[in-house]
């Protein structure tokens, strides 16, 4: 028979979490972002970053003249997380969203953030 049957679990002091420190990168890269894409599955969360290029084309109509011939997205970066940071990060970015629609109005969707209704035109762009 086992003689820890009658022990009385000890009471753990609790240990104090070590503070947080951000350290300098000086090659830490900034990119503009024009769209996201990517999943969430059990083990995995993906987003990759892209940005909206436009790629021109001869206007057959007006001689020397350009328009727009396709949008190529542009990959920037791939972000792999666990799942609870995905999570996590998107409650942030929805907090933020609401915290700034609430002095500044709501935001437009629309495709590569250009606002509207979903229509696929490039503003300034035909």
């Amino acid at each position: 028979m086992s003689q820890n049957k009658d022990r009385q679990p000890r009471e753990q002091t609790p240990v104090a979490i070590p503070p947080f420190e951000v350290a300098e990168k000086p090659d830490l890269r900034s990119v503009f972002v024009s769209g996201v894409f990517g999943g969430l599955d059990p083990t995995d969360g993906r987003v990759l970053c892209y940005n909206s290029r436009l790629k021109p084309k001869n206007d057959d109509e007006r001689p020397g003249g350009l328009k727009v011939g396709k949008i190529v997205h542009e990959p920037q970066v791939e972000l792999h997380m666990s799942p609870s940071t995905f999570k996590s990060v998107a409650k942030w970015m929805a907090d933020k969203v609401a915290q700034y629609e609430a002095v500044f109005g709501k935001i437009p969707e629309g495709p590569a953030g250009q606002g509207g209704d979903g229509d696929p035109t490039v503003p300034g762009y035909s």
